[in-house]
């Protein structure tokens, strides 16, 4: 099959056969907040210590994605993207089976290292499948299964988790793994640029340090990281602040995973018409929405139309930030990819760590969204005077 064919036939097949993958790094990342409680009274330890765990994959993510890439940049990107998986697989069993909290991080930083290497190859090896005028859309569409995510793979973790127990959620998300496995054996077709040569680890890495490609990491970080200033602290605002009942939040959280499927069509479409542009429109809906959180939260119909806004926020703004990224660079396009996924990773763990600081000295959680707005602000100015 040549590469023109695949883009008219195989392009989608292949793509939403990656966003299998996607779909499962997407339910581990993120099912584990649900099942936390359970953790913690399992290993007989504080909240506080089973949330390293969190911090803990995020951790992984970043030291993953520039030293794993690098190391399969030099690899054909089907069996790369197959053995990311394998690793993924084994990660997710393997938290399922620890003994104690010890284990469990350990874990967690192996299954991490999986996830931005996997998301950058793959992000890389769909905007290559795709059409010239498409290939934002082909990104979103990996992305696809990370917003589905949060919509099934989520709830069904947790509600597995609350039934059978928590380890049964990682047993889960192994099966999952292993799925998206054979769907790229079986779906994505076997391109191979010609003429592979071996690339020096050194070289690939000195990529990062680039001023374009250093500059588009920060955009993505920065821009970011407002999402989690709100997004940590959802559950609490809505019992704390807006008086629900918490039967009800996990039903309220199911319009964010809505928001995120409708933001990352939106967001993908936006970016195939100019990255600079979609930049700017999704970075300003995002603070604006961050900016109604102290009024919204007030109130039970204005709290889940927030709560639904975010989420669309969110993954409106991962396509151009993710474009934005592969142009910042001619060369070593998966390594950027890769580091640009742990740049969004950096931050979530900076608008998480800015809003448990704020809380530490008695801002309300319902302003705590506003600091976050602050610093997406920032990386909207970089974006709008650099690019």
């Amino acid at each position: 099959m040549t590469l023109s064919t695949s883009r008219r036939v195989g392009m989608p097949t292949a793509v939403y056969a990656l966003s299998v993958g996607s779909f499962g790094i997407g339910t581990t990342e993120f099912v584990i907040m649900g099942v936390l409680l359970d953790i913690a009274r399992d290993f007989h330890i504080s909240i506080t210590l089973a949330a390293y765990s969190i911090t803990a994959y995020a951790f992984g993510v970043v030291i993953g994605a520039p030293l794993i890439t690098s190391f399969l940049s030099q690899y054909n990107k089907k069996y790369s993207l197959i053995l990311l998986m394998i690793i993924f697989t084994a990660g997710n069993f393997w938290c399922g089976i620890s003994g104690n909290i010890t284990t469990l991080i350990i874990a967690r930083i192996i299954t991490a290292f999986a996830h931005a290497a996997f998301f950058g190859i793959s992000s890389v090896y769909a905007s290559e499948l795709a059409a010239p005028d498409k290939r934002a859309s082909a990104v979103s569409a990996v992305f696809l299964g990370a917003t589905l995510a949060n919509i099934m793979g989520v709830p069904l973790g947790t509600w597995i988790g609350q039934l059978l127990g928590w380890r049964y959620t990682f047993f889960m998300v192994t099966i999952i793994g292993l799925l998206s496995a054979l769907s790229v054996i079986f779906f994505v077709p076997n391109h191979q640029a010609t003429g592979i040569k071996k690339i020096n680890v050194v070289d690939e890495l000195k990529i990062i340090i680039q001023e374009k490609v250093f500059k588009s990491l920060i955009i993505t970080a920065l821009g970011f990281s407002g999402v989690f200033s709100a997004f940590t602290y959802i559950s609490p605002m809505l019992k704390d602040v807006t008086q629900m009942n918490e039967k009800f939040i996990p039903s309220v959280l199911v319009l964010f995973g809505i928001g995120m499927v409708i933001g990352n069509h939106i967001g993908g479409k936006l970016t195939d018409k100019g990255t600079r542009k979609a930049l700017i429109i999704t970075l300003s809906f995002l603070i604006v929405v961050l900016c109604l959180f102290p009024v919204a939260m007030l109130h039970t119909v204005s709290a889940c139309v927030a709560v639904f806004l975010l989420g669309m926020a969110m993954f409106s703004t991962i396509p151009p930030l993710q474009v934005q990224a592969l142009d910042s660079s001619k060369t070593s396009k998966s390594m950027v990819s890769s580091c640009n996924i742990a740049a969004f990773n950096l931050g979530n763990a900076a608008g998480a760590w800015l809003g448990g600081l704020l809380l530490a000295y008695g801002v309300s959680l319902s302003h705590v969204p506003l600091a976050g707005a602050f610093m997406t602000a920032i990386g909207l100015i970089i974006a709008y005077v650099t690019l």
